[in-house]
């Protein structure tokens, strides 16, 4: 008997999913959510977390997972919270900065060590922001991979210090996009 409700509930699950057209919800929340943005007058919307899982069906903290993954400062938004009852999510699209500046600030921004999920938002906001090319960043990925697999063949290695050599190689590839020469980075500490 089990099994037929959780058969039901899958079957249920499923329905709805093909509902949003193979995107998965997260996707297709954080798509809504960047619609409302571009339609908005100013950079600026304001959001009842409520009435957003309403709207798509789901739980509040489903919409607490869009926004702290998909809107965050690597990925060019400010997010304010008001919790309560008339409590509301306000988001900020950032301006974009000229293209020398705005490689400056990255590079600054990715600092002495980067972890994956950072260096992943903050190459994901140069492709939005029209700062590299498709090609330029499955470059970028496909470098940041190759040293993850050296890494992994290394066996322990701290994570640290990964974070380290991953900030390294991240920025050497940023100034050969930008054009700049990038700054003189000693690895001696790795």
């Amino acid at each position: 008997m089990l099994d037929i409700r959780l058969n039901k509930v899958y079957n249920e699950g499923q329905k709805r999913s093909k509902r949003w057209w193979g995107m998965s919800l997260a996707n297709h929340i954080e798509a809504y959510i960047k619609k409302l943005l571009m339609e908005a007058s100013s950079e600026v919307i304001r959001l009842q977390r409520r009435e957003l899982a309403r709207r798509f069906g789901c739980v509040p903290s489903q919409i607490n997972y869009v926004i702290r993954t998909r809107f965050t400062p690597d990925r060019g938004y400010i997010v304010e919270s008001q919790r309560g009852g008339g409590g509301y999510i306000r988001i900020i699209k950032v301006g974009v900065p000229t293209k020398e500046c705005f490689f400056e600030n990255m590079v600054n921004e990715i600092g002495e060590a980067i972890d994956r999920t950072r260096a992943k938002g903050l190459i994901s906001r140069l492709t939005n922001d029209k700062f590299i090319s498709l090609r330029e960043r499955l470059l970028v990925e496909s470098a940041l991979s190759a040293l993850d697999e050296i890494i992994d063949e290394l066996g322990d290695f701290p994570e640290y210090k990964y974070n380290i050599a991953r900030a390294f190689l991240l920025k050497k590839l940023l100034c050969s996009i930008s054009g700049g020469e990038g700054e003189d980075n000693d690895m001696s500490e790795l």
